[in-house]
């Protein structure tokens, strides 16, 4: 994250010797196929899910899906209007807070859909309540983007960049961590789920037999891999 952005005038408004483009988020005029590509993949991703959310109702992680895509193909719109001036803050700042945002979003629907998938499954086999999967990974990722967007205030005001920069970086890294303990324990419970499998009800057994549940898990932890290896990247 380059939060040397915020110290760029409006004096600023196109790439020039006064005005070099080392201090903006890419360091080069972005790329276009990408983010056009990005913001169309997660428009259709926001609307697929409103439309299955409102069939099935599920309500809650409709909210947290479509919110998160939404706030990604947002992102990228901010990052087209750096193709166009990668000089332009309100570019910069569309971009960087969305894109921070939408992973925190798209990862409460993991913790939700663990939630649910223990409680058919069986809760027995898991180290935590179910409910505990939403309430405290949630907790602790709201913690974390606080502290990156205090950081970046902080390193933004110019004053204490230093320090603003550490906080931000503590945010980031307790993000991953967040992401790394919920990772563990899903692998646990897989591993009980699997040891103690003849102990599993006729209906967690059928919902494990199902293709719809298998594709289901599989893109769940996809998507958990993808989002953990963007913040890490970070």
């Amino acid at each position: 994250m380059h939060w040397n952005m915020f110290h760029l005038t409006s004096a600023c408004t196109e790439p020039s010797t006064a005005c070099p483009l080392d201090p903006t988020e890419f360091g080069h005029y972005p790329d276009v196929p990408d983010k056009i590509f990005s913001i169309a993949f997660f428009t259709i991703c926001a609307i697929l899910q409103l439309v299955l959310g409102i069939k099935w109702r599920t309500w809650t992680y409709m909210v947290f899906v479509v919110c998160g895509s939404a706030l990604e193909a947002v992102g990228y719109v901010g990052r087209l209007k750096l193709w166009a001036n990668p000089l332009s803050i309100k570019g910069f700042e569309i971009q960087i807070i969305c894109l921070v945002l939408a992973p925190a979003f798209l990862s409460a629907g993991i913790y939700l859909s663990l939630k649910h998938l223990i409680l058919r499954l069986g809760p027995r086999h898991s180290t935590l309540r179910p409910e505990y999967y939403t309430r405290a990974f949630i907790a602790a990722d709201i913690v974390s983007l606080v502290l990156q967007f205090a950081g970046g205030a902080i390193a933004g005001l110019g004053a204490q960049k230093n320090i603003g920069l550490r906080l931000a970086l503590i945010g980031i890294i307790g993000q991953v961590v967040t992401l790394f303990v919920f990772g563990v324990l899903v692998v646990d419970y897989a591993g009980r789920l699997f040891k103690n499998r003849n102990e599993l009800s006729n209906e967690a057994r059928k919902t494990c037999r199902s293709w719809k549940f298998r594709l289901y898990v599989i893109s769940i932890a996809v998507t958990f891999v993808a989002i953990l290896i963007r913040c890490i990247y970070r």
